[in-house]
């Protein structure tokens, strides 16, 4: 029994000294410490600061939601379009459920956007239904998503999730930046788009690799979409939801698809239902323009070719770059209706949305 005492007093020591550096070094900026260089991304947390500042000195007039590879969506050229001032509030590894938190929270937060732009992307209706941490993590979006904060509960389920491997190498990693500053590759502007300067001025220089960043991306994305048998019904009520809301709030909506490199989906037709999904992902977003004419423009730009792009303006097998960026932007707020979405019946605004 003494042995079995000591055991568990030395493993709740070693865990309640693990827990406080976890919060100390605060590998994805969770806690807002602030002192150790974050090694996990975390743009649900960072972009609510940095979107709280903008709105501070400019009107929101409109949002665009999305995953990473909505990013380098530019505000500046949304505006250029559209008269509109945007926001880009994209997250890494954006759900549905994403989509719809991060939209109440800027509702809650005083602004109203007149144009809602989302990038659905097919993986956002993973059947698994898993709520990322990051934002079952933020009472803030957890409050706007599920109306109620776990409180406690969350608390503990939190620490729970952070005694893993995953989080220990990333807190280790995050001491190890502090010695060793490694360079910034990505810089999130004060508008919430993300620029990537080294990746940019390499692919001048024509240092850039691009068969090889596709090459490590294929199989995270392989990964993603080997189980994915359906779309889930949950993701999909939440998007109605979504698009219901911001009816009720006169806001327009653009639904787009985004694509990935053509080489990725040769690769992920032959070994998963990706091909299959993305056809159910446009059925779906089509089907709400339907459902809300006046509200809903849904533009599919799942491959480049349907938005003047091509194969070698990509960072890797997922993201575009600055310029194929600039020609899907530029074709979804095209005044004329692009023909690759469904004829949208209702009012137009003066700048065709």
């Amino acid at each position: 029994m003494r042995f079995l005492a000591v055991f568990v007093s030395t493993f709740l020591l070693l865990a309640a000294l693990y827990l406080v550096s976890y919060r100390v070094v605060d590998p994805d900026s969770e806690y807002g410490t602030g002192k150790f260089p974050p090694p996990l991304a975390n743009a649900r947390q960072t972009k609510q600061n940095i979107f709280k500042t903008y709105a501070a000195s400019h009107q929101i007039e409109g949002l665009i939601l999305g995953s990473s590879r909505s990013m380098q969506l530019e505000p500046a050229l949304a505006q250029k379009l559209t008269g509109f001032q945007f926001f880009n509030f994209s997250v890494q590894n954006a759900m549905v459920e994403d989509y719809l938190a991060i939209y109440r929270w800027v509702l809650s937060q005083g602004a109203n956007p007149k144009l809602l732009m989302v990038g659905v992307d097919v993986e956002a209706f993973d059947p698994a239904d898993k709520i990322d941490q990051r934002l079952l993590h933020n009472e803030p979006l957890e409050l706007a998503l599920t109306g109620q904060s776990s409180g406690m509960t969350d608390k503990v389920e939190r620490a729970g999730d952070e005694l893993n491997i995953e989080n220990a190498i990333a807190v280790v990693k995050g001491l190890e930046l502090k010695v060793r500053p490694a360079k910034q590759t990505d810089i999130v502007e004060p508008d919430g788009h993300t620029e990537y300067p080294y990746d940019e001025e390499d692919i001048r220089s024509g240092k850039f690799n691009l068969e090889k960043m596709i090459g490590q991306t294929i199989p995270t994305y392989a990964a993603n979409y080997k189980g994915m048998d359906k779309l889930s019904p949950q993701r999909e009520a939440w998007l109605t939801q979504l698009v219901h809301e911001a009816a009720a709030h006169n806001t327009r909506v653009i639904l787009w698809v985004p694509p990935l490199h053509p080489e990725t989906v040769r690769v992920l037709d032959q070994s998963t239902p990706y091909g299959d999904r993305l056809k159910d992902t446009i059925a779906f977003v089509q089907s709400l323009q339907t459902q809300f004419p006046n509200t809903v423009k849904a533009v599919d730009l799942s491959s480049p070719d349907k938005f003047g792009g091509n194969e070698t303006d990509w960072r890797d097998g997922a993201h575009m770059n600055k310029l194929n960026a600039e020609r899907a932007l530029t074709t979804m707020l095209s005044p004329e209706t692009p023909r690759h979405s469904i004829p949208n019946p209702g009012p137009r605004s003066p700048h065709g949305l």
